[in-house]
């Protein structure tokens, strides 16, 4: 498929939905892209009664689609599709459900001078091998372990569109999120040009997210703002909540703007939802009522309460010692909330440790050589993990 301005290894992708035909694509467009570094766009398109696509561009232009760019501008928003449909904020949703990113103080300018604007990641790395290829499967993390939002910078913002309140009444918001306690790196990678590389895996400094209505607009509103303070690690996820008491209606832009330190990562985003007041059950008028005796006879015989039994929360929480010297081991012992079954150990980076003497809800990390590891315990579908420090 040919490129619109130039954009390279686009990987496109068709698909039907609501009766619309879309085109995914890859393109740079984001500050700091490049062939390697893309986001994934999409357009829409129609076929002729030939089942070919309709070409959209001049003939004297290469590619089939016009995708909307019109200044290529590193960080230049563009939006080619008109929305056939709306978000819905009372459910779970997942962090990287982002409209467009940037920064509001502009996209250029970000930590050690790199662009600004939001990146997404593995939750977590898959460490197994692959049967075919004999490699570490890192490329099945994402798919395995869902995705994170992460290279926050202060003032980075993400824009979520055409989310739809209703009439509902607005009560409070979640937001599950991780931050470290501001570590610095050990051994930062930094490139010809002495600029550090953003390492996902290095520690964050916890930080304010603002939620804005309609931000930019004569109509922008703020709503509330969480306070995202320490987790365990960056990668030790945990549910924040504030309630929020404004009146809320109809269908809005809704921005989450970080807020914190200067040159720094500030946190992790997982996933998000409002919360809103549950309205009364409906009252059934059509019963007859007799007043006999003073006693109230109905049609119909009473409906027993069916209110389900509040989900109990299930949690895997590894406790022990963060730090060991190498040669030596430390024990480790999951406790369990809500949950049975055997526990699962395992260790992300097995050339620095190795996991031995597993036993009902406890194992032993021997540390091999300096570096951190990430050990895991898991019982069914709830783990836990935790982040040793291993020195030389």
């Amino acid at each position: 498929m040919d490129r619109e301005n130039g954009n390279s290894c686009i990987h496109p992708g068709v698909a039907e939905f609501k009766g619309h035909n879309y085109l995914f694509y890859l393109n740079d467009m984001l500050v700091g892209g490049t062939g390697s570094d893309r986001s994934v766009c999409v357009t829409e398109f129609k076929y002729d009664e030939n089942n070919l696509i309709i070409k959209e561009t001049a003939d004297n232009v290469a590619a089939l689609l016009w995708q909307g760019v019109e200044d290529t501008t590193k960080g230049t928003p563009f939006f080619s599709v008109t929305p056939i449909g709306t978000l819905n904020p009372y459910e779970v949703n997942e962090a990287e459900t982002i409209c467009w990113t940037s920064n509001i103080g502009g996209a250029e300018g970000g930590f050690n001078g790199t662009g600004r604007g939001v990146k997404t990641k593995a939750k977590e790395a898959y460490t197994e091998t692959d049967p075919v290829t004999g490699k570490e499967a890192f490329w099945q993390s994402a798919a395995r372990y869902g995705v994170a939002v992460c290279d926050i910078d202060n003032e980075d913002y993400i824009k979520v569109g055409n989310v739809d309140f209703g009439d509902e009444e607005v009560t409070g918001f979640n937001v599950s999120a991780a931050a470290g306690a501001g570590t610095p790196a050990e051994n930062p990678i930094i490139d010809n040009n002495g600029i550090e590389i953003f390492n996902p895996e290095n520690d964050t400094v916890s930080g304010d997210l603002e939620i804005w209505l309609d931000y930019g607009s004569e109509n922008e509103k703020l709503i509330g703002t969480v306070n995202i303070t320490d987790t365990g690690s960056t990668n030790t996820y945990k549910d924040f909540h504030i309630d929020i008491n404004e009146q809320i209606k109809g269908i809005h832009d809704v921005y989450f703007i970080a807020r914190g330190e200067e040159n720094a990562k500030l946190f992790n985003l997982d996933t998000w939802n409002f919360t809103k007041k549950e309205k009364p059950p409906v009252a059934d008028n059509n019963n007859t009522q007799d007043v006999t005796d003073n006693k109230v006879v109905t049609d119909t015989p009473p409906v027993a309460d069916k209110t389900p039994e509040p989900v109990k929360k299930q949690s895997v929480k590894i406790k022990g010692k963060k730090t060991v010297k190498a040669g030596k081991s430390v024990k480790l012992t999951a406790k369990l909330t809500n949950v049975t079954g055997k526990v699962k150990w395992s260790v992300n980076k097995k050339k620095l440790a190795k996991l031995t003497n597993a036993k009902k809800n406890t194992v032993k990390l021997k540390a091999i050589k300096a570096g951190k590891v990430k050990v895991t315990a898991k019982v069914g579908k709830v783990k836990g993990t935790i982040t040793v420090k291993i020195k030389k």
